[in-house]
């Protein structure tokens, strides 16, 4: 699908100075979710990345 190749180029993209960065760790599976919340445009436009970690 064509909006999911966008949304991977936002997640590897240059990360902005105003970024809420919200961490959610669960131990027990051992899943890390960073979403990023962040303003880009004058009228009030959002961009929400979501970005979820495995670690063995």
């Amino acid at each position: 699908m064509h909006s999911s190749t966008q949304f991977k180029t936002k997640l590897s993209g240059i990360v902005p100075r105003n970024l809420l960065i919200i961490q959610t760790e669960t131990s027990v599976i051992g899943f890390q979710f960073e979403i990023c919340y962040q303003r880009v445009t004058q009228e009030g436009m959002y961009q929400l990345s979501l970005i979820l970690k495995y670690f063995m």
